[in-house]
């Protein structure tokens, strides 16, 4: 069976083999499957939508927010092949290396390795995307583009390069897929329960059921979680009929930790002479065939150490168009396009039609300059967190509840941030800082995330601080692995895609070695045992 199947076609209470099962077909269970495709072993793909989005599939796993306001959270997942890549921007870059290593002040934030062990897998993301060179340096870049950068000083505030391809992991991987040897993906089959062996040590089975009450059991000798920071926490704490609290939970760690990055439109900058306002940074620039670039501006490290503060990063909207921006009938589309919106914040369209401050500041705006859309690190807080609602969904399965909780160091990052640019505008002669309104309020009021769900089964060195070692794999259990954000111990600002593939194709190398150290004997054989 080759290729793709409905898994509503198959008999029910059919049992599946393969070697290798991926539960999810987004950016993590695509790469994974991509990177280990026309091997000697079968791997399989299990996804819970199909080939689009599918309406039935979301509703079904669909969230409780019973957190902070979190107008993006229902709208930041999509259910079908190419998952969350299908309403991304192509948002592209690298991970700061100093987020891999402990930060004093950010508790809970080291990663169980260095980031110089991460380049290469970042260099075959490169590849695998058709990203281009593996180069972010700001002045490199804006050499070739002839362009200049802002005159910061750089020990306060700098200039930070992302690269954009826009295009859906299921349009990149699927043909090839399908005509992989080894690889079977299955459609709207919906993970509901991860089966232990008596002794709790390895994963039996997964069960696997269709809204046509269809249920299937697949058996595996590699077991990886691949449904996103939500999905991966619930599906663990919903199988618990061997542990109790969950799987991989003995700590009371699976879902602790909710990250996002922190969405703010908040701060202004008014240029001086207008005829300086520099589109590096406004809009995306062609870079290589299909490849764009932006810059961005963030606080140097020497300023986050000084101030203990998180990971700081802006994006800048052109704003001061005279004569286009009193037409009250424009569409939220043109609204965005006038803005000069990144496209990975296409998702935001619906803040614009329910905000009257960004409507007001669209029809009222006198002056020339930036507005400041801040993208920055939330820390790692142990009360910010997915839990099982006592709500079940048509399945029999408890839907997540999501708690998301911002801390005071949160607020103050995007303070002290905008203190640090107000006195670069001002020393630089470039024009000044300002605010629409009082300023930041202490509950950040306003601020939304940015449809990344990172940190719930996060990676550490041992099981007292995670829920999945430095592999990937989860603690006490010798088959099941993680793939995706939700194993970042720390959320930077960068946005995760480019690392989560990274992370997904160090994984798949990592489980190449496993097998190909077993015949094809020896995994059946195992496979029979279970």
């Amino acid at each position: 069976m080759k290729g793709t199947i409905d898994t509503r076609q198959l008999a029910p209470d059919s049992i599946l083999q393969t070697h290798v099962a991926i539960i999810g077909g987004g950016a993590a269970g695509l790469t994974l499957a991509k990177t280990l495709a026309n091997k000697n072993y079968k791997v399989s793909v299990f996804e819970a939508g199909g080939y689009a989005t599918n309406e039935d599939t979301a509703t079904l796993h669909s969230t409780i927010n019973k957190g902070r306001p979190y107008p993006l959270l229902q709208n930041s997942r999509a259910f079908g092949l190419g998952g969350a890549t299908r309403l991304w921007g192509g948002h592209c870059l690298p991970m700061n290396d100093r987020c891999f290593t402990k930060r004093s002040w950010i508790s809970k934030s080291e990663w169980p390795f260095k980031a110089h062990e991460l380049n290469p897998y970042y260099k075959k993301s490169h590849q695998l995307l058709g990203l281009e060179d593996f180069e972010y340096n700001p002045q490199t870049i804006a050499q070739q583009l002839n362009k200049t950068l802002l005159p910061f000083n750089e020990n306060l505030v700098q200039t930070n390069i992302a690269r954009y391809r826009a295009v859906s992991y299921s349009e990149l991987f699927v043909n090839s897929l399908q005509s992989a040897s080894n690889i079977n993906m299955y459609m709207f089959a919906n993970a509901t329960e991860i089966l232990l062996h008596e002794n709790g040590k390895s994963v039996a089975g997964i069960k696997l059921k269709t809204l046509e009450t269809n249920e299937i059991v697949v058996k595996a000798n590699y077991y990886i979680l691949a449904s996103g920071g939500i999905e991966n926490a619930r599906l663990l704490l919903d199988s618990n009929s061997i542990q109790t609290s969950g799987i991989g939970n003995s700590k009371d760690l699976v879902g602790r930790y909710f990250m996002e990055h922190i969405w703010y439109p908040k701060g202004n900058i008014a240029l001086k002479d207008p005829a300086r306002l520099n589109h590096f940074y406004t809009m995306q620039h062609r870079l290589k065939a299909k490849v764009y670039t932006r810059a961005h501006i963030s606080l140097a490290p020497e300023m986050l150490q000084e101030y203990h503060i998180p990971e700081f990063r802006s994006e800048l909207v052109a704003v001061g168009m005279e004569n286009t921006t009193n037409n009250t009938k424009l569409s939220s589309r043109d609204k965005l396009e006038l803005l000069s919106l990144p496209k990975d914040l296409a998702l935001q369209t619906q803040h614009i039609r329910q905000s009257p401050g960004l409507n007001n500041q669209l029809q009222k705006k006198s002056f020339t300059g930036y507005k400041l859309m801040n993208y920055v690190e939330q820390v790692p807080d142990f009360s910010s967190r997915i839990t099982l609602s006592r709500e079940k969904n048509q399945l029999g399965s408890h839907r997540a509840e999501v708690h998301w909780k911002l801390s005071e160091i949160d607020v103050k990052g995007i303070r002290v941030g905008h203190q640090i640019i107000s006195n670069e505008v001002k020393a630089k002669n470039i024009g000044h800082f300002f605010y629409e309104d009082e300023g930041i309020p202490d509950n950040l009021e306003g601020a939304d995330g940015g449809g990344h769900h990172m940190g719930t089964t996060r990676m550490a060195r041992t099981a007292s601080n995670g829920v999945v070692d430095a592999n990937c794999k989860v603690f006490d259990v010798d088959n099941l692995f993680i793939a995706g954000s939700s194993v970042f111990p720390s959320a930077g600002y960068a946005n995760p895609t480019l690392t989560l593939t990274a992370l997904a194709i160090r994984l798949a190398t990592h489980l190449d070695e496993l097998l190909q150290n077993n015949s094809p004997i020896e995994l059946q054989k195992s496979l029979e045992k279970s």
